[in-house]
């Protein structure tokens, strides 16, 4: 028997197709048929439940159906937010590629940078020591980023993964970094390393892509473009290793049409 999290996944498979029916491409479910089968379960905390960063995390019948989950906001009228189980798990999640450019990056540690883990303090050390701006700006050395820190909001999306509509409403997103330099907007996410994770939820770097450029597209904020950074954090023998990839969305309103742009690794020695 796997983890309790893993569980209550697995009992939402068999549920949302014993109600539905077998085959379909998606099944809608939400936070209160969640809550009450982790409480079945014993399983503590029902809002982890769908959070699911990495394809390593999916369950087992998850793997056998081929699903991973989407989340939709709450529907209008509603209290209780709705999630997807969407067939097609690579439609989801993003392999991390190898990275050839790769550099020692000499520098003094600051005493706070190593003394949390979150995602947070992994990019106000990127930040800090001046990392971003050599590897989102190279080839400008007067780039002087403007800076705005992890925020939650919400929005009400409509897009396509691939051939399959999206329609979300009041959909909370959390946007752990932003930069704005001459018009062009960064989002940022962040993670720390673990054994295994070799890809990432897509919708963590969309979501915050198209918030922005919905605003650009509508004139609510005067900038040219948006783009997006996944920075990952690895301790290793002689120091901390730093794996930087850049992408944008060839088709703003398609998740599936995410391009790497350039990528690059830094291994931060003292």
């Amino acid at each position: 028997m796997g983890s309790k999290k893993h569980q209550v996944l697995d009992r939402l498979v068999d549920k949302c197709i014993k109600r539905d029916g077998t085959g379909l491409s998606q099944y809608i479910f939400n936070n209160l048929e969640v809550k009450e089968i982790a409480r079945d379960v014993g399983f503590g905390n029902p809002f982890d439940a769908t959070h699911i960063d990495t394809s390593t995390k999916l369950s087992p019948r998850m793997i056998e159906e081929d699903f991973a989950v989407l989340h939709l906001g709450t529907p209008i009228g509603e209290k209780s937010a709705n999630h997807m189980f969407i067939r097609g798990i690579q439609k989801i999640y993003q392999p991390l590629p190898d990275i050839d450019d790769k550099v020692r990056f000499n520098y003094h540690p600051s005493p706070l940078d190593q003394l949390n883990t979150s995602e947070s303090n992994i990019l106000s050390m990127l930040h800090n020591h001046n990392i971003l701006l050599d590897f989102l700006y190279p080839n400008d050395v007067n780039a002087k980023p403007h800076m705005y820190m992890s925020h939650r909001t919400k929005y009400s999306p409509k897009f396509n993964i691939g051939d399959t509509p999206i329609d979300c409403n009041k959909l909370q997103i959390e946007i752990d970094m932003t930069f704005e330099n001459n018009g062009i907007i960064t989002v940022f996410e962040a993670k720390n390393w673990v054994r295994n994770r070799n890809d990432f939820a897509v919708y963590q770097l969309y979501h915050p892509f198209l918030h922005y450029y919905t605003l650009m597209e509508k004139g609510d904020i005067d900038v040219v473009s948006v783009n997006c950074c996944y920075a990952v954090r690895k301790v290793v023998e002689d120091g901390v290793q730093i794996m930087i990839y850049l992408y944008t969305f060839d088709d703003p309103f398609d998740m599936e049409s995410i391009r790497l742009i350039r990528s690059k690794s830094y291994l931060l020695s003292k």
